[in-house]
């Protein structure tokens, strides 16, 4: 009868199998495949974090370089290694795999039930300090100050060179952007833009509430005035200066002296003509730069005032000689223009002199000649008396001071003139009032507010809970209440499968408790027939899973994998082979991890029953044993 049953149980042992499949897989999918930890573990094991900060952006660089598809890259002078030595100080694998996985695990365990509540809090404050840190590092390694005076310096330059600068001074675009280089040195900006991060760091993360950027320039004067010079020596601008500003006051001072009877006048550009051909290059650019010396306190905003004596005295003489023969030469020529004389009328002018020019002169040469010594003397009486005059109206000293120089400047370049010495007295100053006046005339109220809450959220870290989730499923959604129930419902369904996942594993337990209630006699026998169809069971799961997995399924599923990475190659970012590709890999490599994890659940699983199993047997054994000892005993 015994073996009647152990026949019937045969069957229930296939059933065994068949159900501890089901269980296993079914069991493997709850653990695994709607447990965050599984991925979260299978990410760790492909080394993704560093795989996103070294190796993707290394590959990525190579591409961007060799297409050329970035200058800024190509222009910052800088090596791929510290650009990626900086992206892991800013963000470190270690930091960001640790915020990934809190931060995952946490909506994860929400999402499926395992928790009712979540929190996520990333503090991100020492991250904006290191990114803070690594400007300053990027700047001092790199090309970017070149890249910075090339592609934002050098077009507002430009423009620069094309306006109208004071007494017409051109300035080409090479010499004035070599002068600011100087000026602004790449030690000096990597300073200001130091001391900048320095103060608004600490308000964009909140740990400040105002700031104050002060960018001073005073250090800068002597430098700036010695390139002023020598753009204006290399505009040949002291002599324009010269006859603009300076030539125009001795004019001025000339004034009426310079007036000759008869309408004839020297124009004040005479005058200025005749004072800059007397006046050496070598003096013109010795009194301009004085001049200059002594404005620069007025054009840093030190002074509202400034004054300086201009000796003219030296070239004086010289000056008024010319323009007494100019004198003389403007009255020969009214002399050509008064009406023709004829003989009589030449001999009574001679014969009866009046004071003053006559009234007529002849054309002819001969009669010409005749009146050449009363012209004469008439001029040169006139010269004689006008010499002195303008001798002495023209001072040895010419004062040059701010309303002089002022007068000189384009009326449209007055306010920035202004505003320059402000800044240059002041420094140029940006506090966060400036910020906020700034963002909300060019993007409205509401852009500030969001600035507003970017700066709270950085100064807590990010901080986000199962509140906050459930606000924004409300928000983002047409109807954010039914949203909700299912999304409550999902979670009530996952918790259960999760609650009782074991629970597929009772069919199982009870068809190999009936094959031992067929199989066995006694409890002892009951248990092992039990064990052993728990053991072939599990065992014929354990090879199906784990050696012939391994040895025929696995390989080709890899194959697969592979075929379909290599057929989607290029069509995704055909610029970018090779990031394209290591990507794919990557990829690839999680797949085919995720894919061994889950199969290893199983196989892993089957085998810890089977040795289970085959404990559970072996002392069933050892105990019959016992049991017929104590029995052969008691004979």
């Amino acid at each position: 009868m015994i073996w009647v049953r152990r026949i019937v149980a045969l069957p229930f042992i296939i059933m065994a199998f068949v159900t501890f499949q089901v269980g296993v897989l079914a069991q493997q999918t709850a653990s695994n495949l709607i447990n965050p930890s599984f991925y979260l573990e299978t990410l760790a094991e492909s080394n993704i974090y560093q795989f996103l900060l070294t190796d993707l952006p290394r590959t990525a660089l190579k591409d961007v370089r060799k297409a050329n598809s970035n200058p800024i890259i190509e222009q910052s002078g800088l090596s791929d290694e510290i650009i990626i030595t900086s992206i892991n100080e800013i963000i470190p694998p270690e930091w960001l795999q640790s915020n990934f996985e809190s931060t995952v695990k946490g909506v994860g365990d929400y999402v499926t039930g395992r928790s009712d509540e979540f929190t996520i809090s990333i503090p991100v404050d020492e991250r904006v300090q290191a990114a803070s840190n690594q400007i300053t590092f990027i700047l001092n390694e790199s090309d970017l100050y070149k890249l910075v005076m090339e592609n934002q310096v050098r077009p507002v330059v430009s423009e620069a060179s094309k306006s109208e600068l004071p007494f017409d001074v051109s300035v080409n675009e090479d010499q004035l952007m070599a002068s600011i280089q100087k000026i602004i040195s790449k030690a000096w900006l990597t300073g200001q833009i130091d001391s900048v991060l320095g103060e608004v760091v600490p308000y964009a993360v909140g740990a400040e509430d105002t700031f104050a950027v002060i960018v001073t320039v005073d250090d800068r004067v002597e430098v700036a005035v010695a390139e002023v010079k020598v753009l204006l020596a290399e505009a040949n601008a002291y002599e324009a200066l010269f006859e603009g500003s300076i030539a125009p006051n001795i004019s001025s001072s000339i004034g009426n002296s310079a007036k000759l009877p008869y309408g004839v006048e020297i124009t004040d550009e005479e005058i200025s003509a005749i004072i800059k051909e007397t006046a050496p290059p070598s003096w013109m650019q010795k009194i301009t730069e004085s001049v200059l010396d002594n404005a620069t306190p007025y054009l840093v905003g030190r002074t509202d005032e400034f004054s300086i004596s201009i000796d003219i005295e030296p070239n004086k003489e010289e000056a008024v000689s010319d323009l007494m023969a100019l004198a003389d030469q403007k009255l020969n020529n009214k002399l050509d223009s008064l009406p023709d004389c004829d003989a009589d009328e030449v001999a009574n002018i001679l014969s009866n002199p009046v004071g003053g020019l006559p009234s007529c002169y002849p054309a002819d040469p001969a009669l010409k000649r005749q009146m050449q010594s009363y012209t004469k003397a008439y001029i040169t009486t006139v010269i004689s008396a006008v010499r002195p005059q303008i001798i002495n109206t023209i001072p040895n000293l010419i004062e040059f001071d701010q309303d002089s120089l002022r007068q000189v400047v384009p009326p449209k370049a007055l306010d920035s003139f202004d505003q320059g010495r402000t800044i240059m007295r002041e420094g140029y100053t940006f506090r966060e009032t400036d910020l906020e006046s700034l963002i909300k005339q060019g993007a409205g109220d509401n852009s500030w507010n969001q600035v507003t809450a970017v700066r709270n959220s950085l100064s807590k870290g990010v901080q986000y809970n199962d509140q906050d989730f459930r606000v924004h499923i409300e928000t983002i959604t047409a109807d954010g209440g039914q949203t909700l129930s299912m999304l409550d419902q999902l979670r009530d369904i996952l918790k259960l499968v999760h609650m009782f996942n074991l629970a597929v594993y009772i069919p199982t337990i009870l068809i190999a408790a009936l094959v031992g209630f067929l199989g066995g006699r006694g409890w002892n026998q009951r248990l092992m027939w039990a064990a052993i169809a728990m053991l072939i069971a599990s065992f014929l799961v354990y090879v199906i899973w784990g050696p012939i997995y391994s040895s025929v399924a696995e390989p080709i599923i890899h194959v697969q994998i592979d075929q379909i990475a290599s057929q989607t190659s290029g069509q995704i970012a055909p610029q970018f082979l090779a990031t394209e590709s290591l990507v794919l890999q990557q990829v690839t490599s999680i797949g085919k991890i995720a894919i061994s994890k889950f199969i290893s659940g199983i196989s892993s699983t089957a085998l810890i029953t089977s040795i289970m199993s085959v404990m559970i047997i072996a002392g069933c054994v050892i105990l019959r044993k016992i049991n017929s000892k104590k029995e052969f005993k008691g004979k």
